[in-house]
């Protein structure tokens, strides 16, 4: 049976159980149009609804642009918790068909994702041009390092503990994301981390995700060194559970070090080479005195070498991961009550 999580909870559900659709019955893959996916997610169209702050992104990614924008029947409320996120795919970087088909899933997938460490989309808008906007609550926080970068005192174990969850939640549901970093999760205002960006994302029942030159960009770092591989069909290699593991690992050393794994290296070739080669990042530099801090800062490295495992099969499922988190954090609190409280790491 797996181990209480920090709540007490016991998981009673297979961690490749089925996604439920919230409109009943079980996600099965089938190939849809995204005129079909808008059809029929129709009670998500918050066309009319929103309107954005300026004209100007205020941040963005590889491939999107974010605004700040504001629920529009509520314009007289000026607080924070009016604010919105407005994400628009640039739709100049793809054909039609490729956005299309890449909007129409990602909706698909995230519209029926509901778990306390994945970012909830609100819903759509056809306001801001040809295609979709989808559209979250503003997260002020900003990234995870955006976060760490404003905070002095974090708890790293709780920042990576809530981002295990939140991607053993996907993988229980069939989902690879794909695209794991700390530049793909928010924090919340009361410091949960969220994950989110799920363009890149598949459906394991579904056709292969393959990764193109163009995904690859501004993502090298943190992918599993079989994806520069070619497979023994001679097809490109595609996504798994098992490499979305090792982009774990890696988003917890951004943690850890507070830096891209492979800072030293500005190009993606030379970083290429370096993951192909069997080079793995350095232990982050121990920057705190507190032996309570340090230990479990350790706890998290130990986890990041066996998601770095060259053997995809070799390395741990996130459900096993996370059972780990689980045990080392009960044993902590044990110890903490035994010997005192101590500043977390």
């Amino acid at each position: 049976m797996a181990a209480p999580d920090l709540d007490g909870h016991v998981a009673s559900e297979s961690p490749d159980t089925p996604i439920r659709d919230r409109r009943g019955g079980e996600g099965k893959p089938s190939r849809q149009t995204l005129r079909d996916v808008l059809k029929r997610s129709a009670h998500l169209n918050l066309s009319g609804l929103i309107v954005k702050e300026s004209s100007n992104a205020r941040t963005g990614g590889t491939y999107a642009d974010v605004y700040v924008g504001r629920w529009q029947w509520r314009k007289e409320i000026v607080s924070e918790g009016n604010l919105v996120a407005i994400r628009q795919l640039r739709s100049n970087l793809f054909t039609d068909e490729v956005l299309e088909k890449s909007i129409a899933l990602e909706l698909r997938i995230w519209e029926n994702l509901d778990h306390p460490n994945v970012l909830p989309l609100l819903g759509f808008t056809m306001d801001f041009g040809p295609y979709p906007a989808f559209i979250t609550e503003w997260m002020s926080n900003g990234t995870v390092l955006d976060y760490l970068s404003q905070k002095s005192n974090v708890d790293n174990v709780h920042l990576v503990y809530g981002i295990a969850k939140g991607l053993a939640y996907l993988h229980k549901n069939a989902i690879v994301h794909s695209d794991l970093k700390c530049a793909n999760i928010l924090v919340s205002p009361k410091g949960v981390p969220m994950l989110m960006d799920f363009g890149h994302s598949r459906l394991t029942d579904m056709s292969r995700k393959i990764l193109t030159t163009r995904e690859m960009a501004g993502t090298v770092r943190w992918m599993a060194v079989e994806l520069f591989g070619v497979e023994d069909n001679g097809t490109p290699p595609f996504a798994t559970k098992a490499s979305d593991v090792w982009s774990f690992g890696m988003t917890t050393f951004e943690i850890l070090s507070r830096q891209v794994p492979y800072a030293q290296h500005k190009y993606e070739g030379p970083i290429m080479l370096a993951i192909v080669n069997g080079e793995l990042p350095h232990a982050p530099i121990q920057t705190r005195n507190s032996k309570s801090q340090t230990w479990r800062q350790g706890l998290l490295w130990r986890l990041c070498k066996r998601c770095w495992k060259r053997v995809p099969t070799e390395r741990p499922s996130m459900y096993e991961l996370l059972e780990e988190i689980e045990f080392f954090e009960a044993m902590w609190r044990t110890y903490q009550r035994s010997f005192g409280h101590f500043s977390c790491a």
